[in-house]
């Protein structure tokens, strides 16, 4: 992913990474993301894996 990551005094809504994703939307910018398994050893916190890793 681009850019850098935002830094950890800052505040800010939503998902940490959609100022620098190409999927954010308006759910991403306004709500955190729950942290989710994905496979073993792997989990993701983002609202659109499922449908990003589909593509």
């Amino acid at each position: 992913m681009p850019g850098s990551p935002p830094l950890l005094y800052e505040k800010f809504k939503g998902c940490a990474f959609a100022p620098r994703c190409k999927y954010a939307d308006d759910k991403c910018r306004s709500c955190v993301p729950v942290t989710e398994n994905v496979s073993e050893g792997h989990s993701t916190a983002c609202f659109k894996w499922r449908e990003v890793t589909s593509q």
